[in-house]
């Protein structure tokens, strides 16, 4: 990266260099969502490279093709702040966010000093606080229906459809449902 930054007759080199890395260390493209998104906060160079991108007049140019891997790591981050912001992120995306949340935030005031913004470390850590505490919310009703449905089975109340139906709900996987979903199914649950 530095050698592209730098006025030299090693840039063209450099550039070409960088490029092959980035072939072979690019985004998954059989993979889910979720494992690149987990590749882009995980990998640590995307935010110098990103840095690159802005920085240099001609890297674009000097990068070709593998200008475009990188713009698609920038498009990642920014939607995740947007289904963030939009209580659109899904559990499993989450996850991945609070595992990587400072990596993330990294990226995010990349992005921001990329745009001449502040909207994208403020919107992802505004949203992701308020995320979390909406899951912490689902999380704790689901612990209260579990221990319902336990102590009506304990107490051997009889059959009862409304909790055959609850346990049944508090069951089904969620990691895929958006945080929004959730908070449909804790306020008609």
């Amino acid at each position: 990266i530095a050698g592209i930054r730098r006025e030299s007759h090693d840039k063209k080199r450099s550039a070409k260099i960088l490029s092959q890395v980035l072939e072979m260390r690019c985004l998954p493209k059989a993979e889910t969502p979720v494992s690149v998104l987990r590749h882009v906060l995980a990998w640590q160079p995307w935010k110098d490279l990103m840095q690159l991108i802005g920085d240099v007049p001609d890297a674009s140019q000097l990068l070709g093709s593998s200008c475009a891997v990188i713009l698609k790591a920038k498009s990642v981050v920014a939607e995740i702040v947007d289904k963030l912001t939009e209580c659109i992120v899904t559990i499993e995306e989450l996850e991945v966010i609070n595992e990587l949340r400072d990596n993330l935030f990294k990226l995010c005031r990349q992005l921001d000093a990329f745009e001449k913004t502040d909207y994208y470390f403020d919107n992802a850590e505004t949203s992701l606080r308020h995320r979390n505490k909406e899951n912490d919310a689902y999380r704790l009703q689901k612990k209260l229906v579990d221990n319902f449905v336990s102590m009506y089975e304990i107490l051997d109340l009889g059959e009862s459809e409304e909790v055959v139906h609850l346990s049944i709900l508090s069951k089904r996987n969620v990691s895929k449902l958006p945080i929004s979903e959730l908070c449909k199914l804790s306020s008609s649950g």
